[in-house]
């Protein structure tokens, strides 16, 4: 039975990259992975109205590539996952996660909710 999750813009992009940073255990689990990518991702459309872009920072070669957006509006979206795309979900946010500091309470932490976590 598929469920239902609203997700903020700052969700998505979030989640989309934590997801995207995760080794897949096997070629299912990959599929699965990329599924739920495809179901949170921004469309073009919602990328230009929120003024997603990457920036480098820090020394060049060393430094990283984060992510700015602009949230000026209503960018929340239902997003509807299967029961496996949900569980692999609550799978991830469940487990120990790199990089989860305090700045991302605003965040995180509705999302854990949203997870029954």
């Amino acid at each position: 039975m598929a469920k239902s999750i609203t997700l903020t813009v700052a969700q998505r992009i979030n989640v989309k990259a934590l997801l995207e940073g995760r080794e897949a255990r096997s070629a299912g689990d990959f599929r699965l992975l990329t599924h739920i990518i495809d179901k949170i991702a921004l469309t073009p459309d919602e990328e230009l109205k929120c003024g997603l872009r990457s920036e480098q920072v820090g020394p060049p070669g060393m430094g990283q590539t984060i992510l700015r957006w602009n949230v000026d509006g209503n960018f929340d979206a239902e997003i509807t996952l299967e029961d496996a795309e949900f569980d692999k979900m609550k799978e991830i946010l469940s487990g120990p996660i790199s990089g989860v500091n305090a700045g991302m309470r605003g965040w995180y932490e509705p999302l854990l909710t949203s997870f029954g976590l």
